[in-house]
């Protein structure tokens, strides 16, 4: 089961070279007063950032937090269901999982995945996640926004939404003012998003010096238009994301058949189905 991201913790924690064994200690060692959680309050793992290349003097760590009082709730309904709890995780490690046929590769990419309520940025080089950020931006404001700029009721707003999208003639170009707002946030925040990892670009580990693309998911990622303008904006190539992508490749199995734009709000349960086929 995957676990909410705007509650979660992420830090990229660098430790002395270690050995494999005291590598668990080391990286508890690091998170301290790097993540704002007393000890006995959090859950967390991590995931070391493997490099290819030279003997490096030190490890990178990327560490994943949570508060025990979100985890444990997850649990208790997990076993309340009749089920067995076997791993939680962030969502976007397992939209990664379902996208990015190459794990290990030094790319560094944004996966850019808008859900109804929300829109989560995740950056991915070096073969780890290294940054996410979480902004109250989804398919629900979106369709407010149309609703109040065009003077319709919700359905038809929807409706509106799924047919024609970011169009700047539909609607005498009401349509087009009425999603500017929300969707220029969304772009303002993809170049902050950019300039972040610009800034802190990690110092080995073969990942790569600049964001080469950026990929959509989620229920609402398939609004016409959207690609394009975040391409215009960000100056970067923009596509979106095949949900089966690495379950073709894993030869799980049959695709569900499903409509392409309704495949893409699937890509999370696509990764965790993943998990246990193919190791993050």
């Amino acid at each position: 089961a995957s676990l909410p991201e705007e509650k979660s913790f992420l830090k990229l924690i660098q430790t002395p070279r270690v050995a494999e064994d005291a590598m668990a200690g080391a990286v508890r060692w690091g998170m301290e007063g790097q993540i704002p959680l007393a000890p006995d309050d959090m859950i967390y793992d991590f995931e070391e950032i493997h490099s290819r290349g030279s003997a490096d003097d030190h490890r990178d760590a990327v560490v994943t937090a949570f508060p025990k009082e979100i985890v444990l709730p997850y649990v208790r309904a997990i076993k309340v269901a009749g089920l067995m709890p076997v791993a939680l995780e962030l969502e976007s490690q397992a939209i990664i999982r379902a996208v990015a046929l190459d794990l290990a590769s030094p790319e560094a990419m944004i996966v850019l995945d808008m859900g109804r309520t929300r829109t989560s940025l995740i950056i991915v080089a070096g073969g780890a996640i290294i940054f996410t950020a979480t902004i109250g931006i989804g398919g629900s404001v979106l369709e407010k926004s149309i609703a109040q700029g065009l003077g319709v009721d919700e359905a038809e707003a929807m409706r509106i939404k799924k047919e024609i999208g970011f169009s700047k003639t539909s609607h005498n170009g009401k349509l087009f003012a009425a999603l500017l707002p929300s969707l220029s946030a969304i772009a303002d925040e993809l170049r902050r998003t950019i300039t972040y990892y610009l800034d802190h670009a990690p110092h080995a580990h073969d990942a790569g010096n600049i964001i080469t693309r950026i990929l959509l998911s989620g229920g609402d990622a398939s609004l016409y238009g959207l690609d394009t303008y975040l391409a215009t904006e960000t100056r970067l190539p923009v596509a979106l994301v095949d949900p089966f992508a690495a379950w073709r490749e894993s030869g799980g199995g049959s695709v569900p058949p499903l409509p392409y734009h309704e495949a893409l709000a699937f890509t999370a349960a696509m990764g965790l189905a993943l998990r246990g086929i193919r190791s993050y």
